[in-house]
Formats: C-alpha cells, structure tokens, sequence
C-alpha cells in the first residue's frame, strides 16, 4: 500500500486495518486517503468544535 497509494508507513497500516475489517468509511482530514479504491472518506469541517 505504501508503494501503491504513495502512503506513510502509517497510513498504510490504518488502510490495511480498514480493510481487514471491512470498514465501508472514515471520517479524517488527510487527503492521502481520497484516492484509495473502497474507502469512502467523510472530511469533518475545520470549523468543527475539538474534541480535547
């Protein structure tokens, strides 16, 4: 996946899982997951309140 998807090992590795569990979506900012084939990507609003 990193090689396929030009993904940081890390993101790799949360791909793998999604998919090892069959998660049909994520919700996260980060652009690099747009392009992967099966992952529907919900972006949350920056204005969005923390959750800290």
């Amino acid at each position: 996946m990193t090689e396929r998807y030009n993904l940081l090992p890390n993101d790799a590795i949360n791909t793998a899982l999604i998919r090892r569990y069959g998660l049909p979506a994520i919700a996260t900012r980060d652009d690099d997951f747009d392009d992967i084939d099966g992952i529907v990507v919900f972006k949350p609003e920056a204005s969005s309140p923390s959750l800290a």
